[in-house]
């Protein structure tokens, strides 16, 4: 599904409220199912959550878990991962390997909680059939066989999701933020990908609309997420013990690069150019953060001024535009504020003894004034 598309069908109608509304009613997208592992993809989303559930509740044990995962496992036909790791140019091939690394990827995670403290089950982890899957796989994708917030957001297959708890309220927020999260990726990777080198009014406009789409989204779900309800998820998506990376967005690529782009911001810079955070990134935005590295990344500003030179007579135009998709992001960014600030703080310049730190219901009540400003003003 288009990253906007997706976006806007979990909106909230005009005039509508998120209170007004059951938490099942509100931002259901159609299920189509997406298992490229077969019964063990159909285990991962249709029980794992229930079983780690019985887990916390000690109605099943941390090791009938690990056993029940390899059982399922088993029945994965024995060319499974061979016919997943053959080489192909097709899109689909990769779409279908990345799934299926997360769907293991998922498990382990499960399996990591559920031991949290033993001291043995790193060694039986390392040999299992499953963690040996998830190396395989990982390693055709150059990263860990991690939970990683690539899996969480931007090869989450929004319209089949994995989920860490079970069916109820919690597991309804869940999915929307896994949904809302692929939606932003999705649109940021869009806009770092467009075609910069012909750049006009209407691509800096389209630029725009998502940036505002994507901040508009994230109030969104800060509204409909209930507080306090994911204290059941947060381990799940925390450090990945003895690898690098964990699923949040501190480690949001696409995040970084259109900061960097739209900023030249230096602490998003130092992020990516961290050696260490490198396969905890995105695959696909590697190569632009090989260009980053190597002062190859033309950022939005030096792109004005390519323009500037050509004398087209939009370049005030372009340049308002620019300097609204700045605003957007900034408040994007702020609203978004959590694992970005941890990992990356000096982008926050407004934080200061005279401008103490912002809540996020302060930022939205701003980004809601600012857009209603701008509406106003360009009418």
């Amino acid at each position: 599904m288009n990253p906007r598309e997706l976006l806007t069908q979990l909106r909230v109608p005009p005039g509508g409220s998120v209170g007004d509304r059951s938490r099942k009613e509100f931002g259901s997208i159609p299920r189509i199912k997406y298992r490229p592992l077969g019964s063990f993809s159909d285990y991962v989303c249709e029980e794992l959550g229930e079983r780690n559930s019985d887990v916390r509740s000690g109605l099943m044990s941390a090791h009938d878990l690990f056993e029940l995962s390899e059982s399922r496992f088993g029945r994965v036909g024995p060319g499974t991962i061979d016919a997943l790791l053959a080489p192909s140019g097709f899109e689909l091939q990769r779409i279908r390997r990345r799934t299926a690394l997360l769907d293991l990827v998922w498990v382990l995670r499960s399996l990591d909680i559920a031991h949290a403290g033993d001291g043995s089950y790193v060694q039986a982890r390392g040999r299992s059939a499953l963690f040996a899957a998830a190396l395989r796989l990982a390693g055709a994708e150059r990263r860990y066989p991690t939970l990683q917030w690539s899996d969480i957001a931007i090869h989450h297959p929004a319209s089949d999701p994995r989920t860490f708890l079970p069916p109820g309220r919690a597991r309804d927020e869940e999915v929307l933020m896994y949904q809302v999260q692929h939606g932003i990726e999705r649109i940021f990777k869009e806009i770092i990908e467009s075609d910069w080198e012909k750049l006009t009014i209407w691509l800096l406009a389209e630029m725009v609309e998502g940036i505002d789409l994507a901040l508009k989204s994230l109030m969104l779900y800060s509204g409909a997420r209930t507080v306090g309800q994911f204290y059941q998820l947060d381990p799940f998506l925390g450090p990945n013990f003895e690898y690098r990376g964990h699923a949040t967005g501190a480690f949001s690529a696409w995040t970084y690069l259109l900061g960097f782009f739209l900023s030249k911001n230096r602490a998003f810079e130092e992020r990516l150019c961290d050696e260490t955070n490198l396969k905890a990134f995105d695959i696909d935005a590697r190569h632009h953060i090989a260009d980053v590295r190597g002062s190859a990344f033309l950022t939005l500003e030096q792109r004005l001024v390519n323009a500037r030179g050509s004398g087209g007579h939009q370049v005030k135009n372009a340049e308002n535009m620019a300097e609204l998709a700045r605003r957007r992001f900034t408040l994007f960014l702020h609203s978004h504020r959590g694992a970005i600030k941890r990992h990356a703080s000096s982008s926050f310049a407004d934080e200061s003894p005279s401008h103490p730190p912002r809540t996020n219901i302060e930022t939205i009540t701003e980004a809601i004034a600012d857009m209603a400003t701008s509406v106003h003003t360009s009418h």
